[in-house]
């Protein structure tokens, strides 16, 4: 559970995800903690620390438009939160390249996302 006063889960996740979408990263990046663990798709492996993964975020919208709906958070376990998503990825011109459902996997520890991970 959360502290009072602080935000849900679920509405840290989602307010971060809008950021993302609105391309404001670093609001985006404030529910990670320093040293969050984060997937790299550019190049495989993971990707370490805040500050670390909102450089990666900027290299990755050099490639593409990476654009989230968040669908529904559901708390797996305590701390832990899957979100389902439409994602839809553009290239630099617009064009939809794909778009689907996917699964994220958040870890929170005090109140900030420690761990993300896609899930099947």
């Amino acid at each position: 559970m959360l502290n009072a006063g602080k935000p849900d889960h679920d509405t840290l996740i989602r307010t971060s995800y809008a950021a993302f979408n609105a391309g404001d990263l670093e609001a985006a990046a404030a529910c990670l903690a320093p040293d969050v663990v984060w997937p790299n798709q550019l190049d495989g492996g993971t990707i370490n620390g805040r500050e670390a993964v909102v450089a990666y975020w900027k290299r990755l919208a050099q490639v593409h438009r990476h654009q989230y709906e968040v669908i529904q958070c559901k708390e797996d376990a305590p701390g832990i939160v899957k979100v389902s998503l439409v994602r839809t990825v553009e290239d630099l011109a617009g064009t939809v390249l794909s778009k689907g459902l996917l699964h994220h996997r958040h870890t929170f520890r005090d109140g900030l996302v420690v761990h993300m991970e896609f899930v099947i």
